[in-house]
């Protein structure tokens, strides 16, 4: 049985009383005008059809009648009704629930204020919950009307109403258009500083392969618990922020989840500043600096993410074929990528269009092949508009993360479509006093789900940071023991690797003809055309003992910033060079 189905029948006997009442009066009426009462009392008949049209429908319309009268006087008084005949009568469907409204005046009240907005969502009985106090914790309603709650201003009514009239902090309101469903969580409240946890540290290349499986991202601390993505669900994913809103900080927590797991990193670090620190790290392949006059290192890094793609691109069919239900598992690539928006404005200035076409077109590749290949992409931008990150990359990221409290125009970019309202709903109750405080919105290509939570982002020990200039000796103390039994204890699996760079580009050769030679190789006047033409080496080897060391052969590639024979390494003259004051 359908929950609609018996208000509906009451309904329609409601009318058909009524009906069968009002023609029972209406021809007595016209009997005793045109032939009198005399002629009436001679059909006794009609007088009997009369009083038996009377009697059921004043049976029928009794109970709906009494329970509507109810309602309505309980709403006008402000008061909780005081027997089961005050649930609203489209909402009557079951009777355990008349029983539940009637011990428990928070959900007489839930009854009652969702009725006030729309008679045609029915309470689902096994979707009210309350505590062992009596506190409403769950309620679900079903729209009787297909299609009823894909309308946006009913959504923003019964929202509104919901939030201003239903008791308690931490109520999670969903619009489920595509089920005709309404369905709300009650939490607890959102803590204001999130720790994480001691994350598991894979230890072999092997598992390394297979962690991934069954592995989430963790971004925080929501209402019901931890807040996590699943990358093989949404591989990629934007976190949008102001200068100071605390993107580093979050990427650098998620950096120290895919270390731990055994996955390979690649950065770009738009300042060249922000992710020092992780340079020669264990799982960290390459670093790309935006830092130089074109932004080229930064390419570099796409350009290597796109090089692993391709190469297990190439090998994906033979390894179907060697290993049919294994062939995927082999270790994620993370590419982070920050401070877009100062890296784009160098590339759009400096580079001709199809030089630029070209590293967009690599990304674009990266975006639509990486989940399968297990290559995700990781972006950090101050804003969404078309000079921070263009709008074919943004379109193809499915998860989006807000770090602060978004303003209008990063929602309207970032979170349009489906995900709009619910994003707009979650931006006006964050706290922008509240640092960490975000919310991650996306929705779900395989099933269309939209999901949009609120969230406080864990507050991480990583590399660079300082212990102690934590805020509490609480987080003092998980810093100082994440970097002990997580930081410190990820193992080396994976060689670094760079561009073996043996040759000058064509516009640094035309540039020394005319000036004399540079004394080392400029990476910056290369063109995203030469640097798709290098060939990529591991700068790595692995020891007689079996551990990762540096190659001797490959000093003139690594660009540590320790190694001095780099090929690439600028000269320091007096000429070129700011002596400090």
């Amino acid at each position: 049985m359908t929950p609609s189905l018996p208000a509906a029948v009451r309904k329609r006997n409601l009318w058909l009383s009524a009906f069968v009442a009002l023609s029972g009066l209406s021809l007595v009426t016209l009997f005793m005008f045109i032939n009198r009462f005399a002629y009436l009392s001679q059909k006794p008949y009609l007088l009997l059809f009369v009083a038996v049209a009377a009697v059921i429908g004043a049976y029928l319309s009794w109970d709906p009648t009494r329970a509507a009268f109810t309602a309505v006087k309980s709403l006008k008084s402000g008061g909780e009704p005081s027997e089961a005949g005050g649930v609203p009568p489209q909402m009557l469907g079951d009777p355990r629930l008349a029983q539940l409204a009637n011990g428990n005046p928070q959900v007489m009240r839930l009854l009652l204020v969702v009725a006030s907005v729309s008679d045609k969502l029915l309470p689902v009985m096994d979707g009210i919950k309350v505590n062992s106090d009596g506190d409403l914790t769950d309620y679900k309603f079903h729209a009787s009307s297909v299609g009823l709650l894909g309308q946006k201003g009913l959504q923003n009514q019964l929202y509104d109403a919901l939030r201003a009239n239903i008791a308690g902090e931490g109520w999670d309101i969903r619009f489920h258009p595509k089920t005709d469903e309404l369905v709300a969580t009650r939490g607890n409240e959102i803590p204001k500083l999130a720790l994480p946890s001691m994350w598991p540290v894979t230890a072999s290349l092997e598992a390394a392969k297979t962690a991934y499986n069954k592995w989430e991202l963790v971004l925080g601390e929501g209402v019901n618990g931890p807040v996590t993505i699943n990358p093989q669900v949404f591989p990629h994913l934007v976190a949008v922020a102001t200068s100071g809103g605390g993107k580093s900080v979050f990427l650098r927590s998620c950096a120290e989840q895919f270390r731990a797991i055994g996955a390979q990193l690649i950065f770009g670090d738009g300042k060249g500043s922000d992710y020092a620190a992780y340079n020669g790290l264990p799982n960290v392949i390459s670093m790309g600096r935006g830092s130089g006059a074109r932004g080229m290192e930064y390419a570099a890094a796409i350009e290597m993410a796109y090089r692993i793609m391709q190469d297990r691109q190439d090998k994906a069919a033979d390894r179907k074929l060697r290993d049919p239900d294994g062939w995927k598992n082999q270790p994620p690539v993370f590419v982070i990528l920050d401070e877009m928006k100062a890296v784009m404005k160098k590339w759009k200035s400096d580079l001709k269009t199809d030089e630029f076409k070209q590293i967009e077109s690599r990304m674009n590749q990266v975006l639509a092949l990486g989940r399968e290949l297990r290559v995700h992409v990781c972006f950090a931008v101050q804003d969404v508009y078309a000079e921070s990150i263009p709008r074919p990359w943004l379109t193809n990221v499915g998860m989006k993360v807000s770090l602060g409290k978004p303003n209008n125009m990063t929602i309207t970019q970032a979170f349009s479509g489906e995900i709009e309202t619910d994003a707009r709903r979650v931006a006006d109750r964050i706290n922008p006093k509240i640092r960490g405080r975000g919310m991650i919105a996306g929705v779900d290509e395989d099933s269309g789900i939209a999901q949009v939570v609120e969230y406080q982002g864990f507050l991480s020990y990583a590399p660079g940071e300082s212990i102690a200039n934590a805020p509490t000796p609480e987080a003092q103390q998980n810093m100082s023991l994440f970097k002990s039994q997580v930081t410190d204890a990820i193992p080396r699996l994976y060689s670094r690797r760079w561009f073996r760079i043996e040759e000058k580009s064509e516009a640094q050769v035309k540039l020394e003809n005319k000036q004399g030679d540079l004394g080392y190789i400029d990476f910056e006047m290369f063109t995203p055309s030469e640097l798709s033409a290098l060939q990529i080496v591991n700068l790595d080897m692995r020891d007689e003992n079996g551990n990762i060391v540096p190659n001797p052969e490959m000093v003139p590639f690594d660009p540590d910033p320790h190694n001095p024979h780099y090929v690439c390494r600028r000269v320091l003259t007096e000429s070129n060079s700011i002596e400090d004051i």
